[in-house]
C-alpha cells in the first residue's frame, strides 16, 4: 500500500472515529435506561456516514462503540479494517443538521433556494454535487422546508460542577484594533450547576483559535467538565474541536435545531454582561487586552460574587460547597497543548524544507521526499513538529538561507594535493 494510500485510510479512520464518538457522546455520562432508550431511536434511523453512505445500525453496534470508548478511549472506537472501499461519496459531514440549521435561520420555501443558500454560507462548493441529489437526500430523510413548531421544554440543571459546560459567543462593542474600529466578540463557558464562568476571551474574532484558548484556559483553571454543549455553528463542529474532546473523553453535544432555549443559562449571562458590564467600559476607549482584564475583574469581583436569581446564591459560593463533593480531573497543560495540537501533512522537498502557510521551514535530511505530519499549537502556529506515532519527534525551524549560505563545507585543494605529491 502506498503512504498516500496510508494516509488516506488514516483520515477515514479519523472521520468514522469521530461520528461513533458523536453518537455516544449524548448520553456517554446517562444511566443504562436512558442509553437504551436513546439507543432503540438512534437504531430506528439511518445515519450517513463519512465515505460510506445512509445506513443503519443495530442497538449492539452502538453498545460496542460505547463499551470500547470507556475501555479503551478514542483509539477504542477507531475502526480497525476499512470499511469504505468502493463505495461513493456525494454528500459530506452531519448534513441534516446543516440543513435544519439554515432552515432555523431563514424562511426556506424551495430546494433551489436552499441550494443556493449552502453555497453561499460556504457549506459546499459549486460541483460537489447537484441539487438533484439535495433534493434525493432531503427527501430520504423525510426533512421538511415548512418550520416545525416549537416543542416544549422542562428547566434542568445538572447534579454537580463540571457535569456539563455550556459555550457561545457573543457579538458585541466595537473597540480599536490600532488601525480601525471593529466589532468584538465574547467567547464564554459557564458551568451548568454553579453559573460560574470557566472560561472567556474578548477579541476581534469568532473563530477556532479563540474557542481553543477559551476551552483550554476553561480545563486548566476548573479542570476537565464530563459534557461540553455547543451549537452547530461552523467552529463548534469542527474536527479540531470534536477530536480533542473525543481524546479526552468529553462528550461533544450540539443543541438540536429549533432548540435556542438549550443554550438558555449562557445566553442569560450574555444579557447580564450587556446590561451590567457593557455601560461600565462603553465611554472608556480601550484596547483589546485592556477590555479582558476589565472583565476578569467583574468576573471575579461582581459576576461570581453576587447573588444570582438562577440558583438564589453566589455562583463561586455554589461551587466552593460542591467542590467538596467531586473529583476535579485536572489535565497538564503539556498534555492539553498536544491535544488539541492542529494536524496538516507536507512532502519534504529534496533542499529539506516544508512549506507551510507560504513560509518555509528545514526539516532532517531523512525525510526528503516523504510525506510527514505536522502538528502545531494553533496560539503558536510557528511552533511546528514533526510527528510519528502521535509524539513529537522534531521542532522545525525557520529557514535562514544566509546562516545556510555560511555553512562550513569541505571540499579538495589541488593546491594542497600537488604540494604533497
Amino acid at each position: 500500500m502506498s503512504k498516500y494510500s496510508k494516509d488516506s485510510e488514516k483520515e477515514r479512520s479519523q472521520k468514522l472515529a469521530l461520528f461513533r464518538h458523536g453518537i455516544i457522546s449524548q448520553i456517554l455520562y446517562e444511566r443504562e435506561e436512558s442509553q437504551n432508550q436513546y439507543f432503540k431511536k438512534m437504531a430506528e434511523k439511518e445515519h450517513f456516514i463519512p465515505g460510506v453512505g445512509l445506513k443503519k445500525f443495530s442497538v449492539s453496534t452502538f453498545k460496542s462503540w460505547l463499551s470500547s470508548y470507556r475501555e479503551s478511549g478514542y483509539d477504542g472506537i477507531k475502526p480497525r479494517i476499512r470499511v469504505d472501499k468502493g463505495s461513493s461519496r456525494k454528500i459530506d459531514g452531519d448534513f441534516e443538521e446543516i440543513i435544519f440549521k439554515l432552515l432555523q435561520e431563514m424562511p426556506i420555501t424551495t430546494y433551489t433556494l436552499l441550494y443556493r443558500q449552502l453555497i453561499e454560507k460556504g457549506y459546499i462548493r459549486p460541483g460537489d454535487f447537484t441539487i438533484q441529489t439535495l433534493i434525493k437526500f432531503i427527501k430520504d430523510n423525510n426533512i421538511s422546508l415548512i418550520k416545525r413548531d416549537i416543542i416544549p421544554r422542562k428547566k434542568f440543571e445538572t447534579e454537580h460542577v463540571n457535569n456539563l459546560w455550556i459555550c457561545d459567543f457573543m457579538h458585541s462593542i466595537r473597540l480599536s484594533d490600532g488601525k480601525m474600529k471593529k466589532y468584538t466578540y465574547l467567547c464564554a463557558i459557564i458551568d451548568d450547576h454553579t453559573r460560574v464562568i470557566t472560561g472567556s476571551n474578548w477579541s476581534f474574532d469568532q473563530n477556532l483559535s479563540v474557542l481553543e484558548q477559551t476551552f483550554k484556559e476553561a480545563i486548566l483553571s476548573y479542570g476537565k467538565p464530563q459534557k461540553f454543549y455547543c451549537d452547530n455553528g461552523r467552529v463548534f463542529t469542527s474536527d479540531a474541536v470534536h477530536l480533542p474532546c473525543a481524546k479526552l473523553g468529553i462528550a461533544l453535544i450540539h443543541s438540536k435545531p429549533y432548540d435556542p432555549p438549550g443554550r438558555g443559562k449562557i445566553e442569560r449571562f450574555f444579557r447580564t454582561v450587556q446590561s451590567a458590564f457593557i455601560p461600565t467600559v462603553k465611554e472608556r476607549n480601550l484596547s483589546i487586552s485592556e477590555l479582558n482584564t476589565a472583565f476578569q475583574e467583574w468576573i471575579r469581583t461582581q459576576y461570581h460574587r453576587n447573588i444570582h436569581q438562577g440558583i438564589a446564591e453566589p455562583p463561586m459560593d455554589r461551587l466552593l460547597k460542591d467542590i467538596k463533593s467531586v473529583k476535579i480531573e485536572r489535565i497538564a497543560k503539556e498534555t492539553l497543548d498536544l491535544t488539541f495540537y492542529r494536524t496538516i501533512k507536507r512532502k519534504v522537498k529534496l533542499d529539506c524544507t516544508v512549506s507551510v502557510d507560504g513560509k518555509l521551514y528545514e526539516a532532517p535530511a531523512k525525510y526528503i521526499g516523504l510525506q510527514v505530519e505536522l502538528r502545531y499549537p494553533s496560539s503558536s502556529p510557528q511552533e511546528i513538529y514533526i510527528f510519528e506515532q502521535d509524539k513529537p519527534i522534531h521542532r522545525l525551524k525557520t529557514l535562514n538561507l544566509h546562516q545556510n549560505a555560511n555553512q562550513p563545507f569541505v571540499s579538495l585543494s589541488y593546491s594542497n594535493l600537488f604540494h604533497k605529491e
